[in-house]
């Protein structure tokens, strides 16, 4: 959510790795237009896989589908704009908001450098009535 404030653990990628569903807060990519400094998405694609759509708006990786339980219904049902194919290179990570109809991602900015990755989201504490784990 806009304006909501969270934990972030920046030790939890020098413990272990980066992994497909993880909630990371990166530095805003180089020559992305957003007015904030860190972004916060879902891993979705790991280096050295190539992602791709499906007719039904779902993610292929390596040519299977991929389960996305983190996914509501609306966001199921309006995936926002469409992935281009693409390799993903060694030391970088596809990224996608999980408001797919409302989130400038990977799909626009490409493939993160982990350079980038400040940590893992670990909880939401403000606004005080969404507060609790993501």
């Amino acid at each position: 959510m806009i304006g909501a404030r969270i934990l972030v653990d920046k030790l939890a990628f020098h413990l272990t790795g980066i992994h497909r569903g993880d909630i990371v807060v990166f530095r805003r990519p180089p020559g992305e237009p957003v007015h904030v400094a860190d972004l916060v998405k879902r891993v979705i694609g790991l280096p050295g896989e190539t992602i791709s759509p499906a007719p039904d708006g779902a993610v292929l990786i390596d040519g299977r589908p991929i389960g996305q339980p983190w996914l509501s219904a609306s966001a199921r049902g309006n995936p926002g704009g469409p992935i281009t194919t693409t390799r993903i290179p060694a030391g970088h990570y596809f990224v996608m908001g999980d408001d797919r109809g409302n989130s400038s991602d990977s799909r626009v900015f490409g493939p993160i450098s982990r350079s980038l990755i400040v940590g893992r989201a670990d909880a939401r504490i403000w606004p005080l009535g969404h507060a609790g784990g993501l």
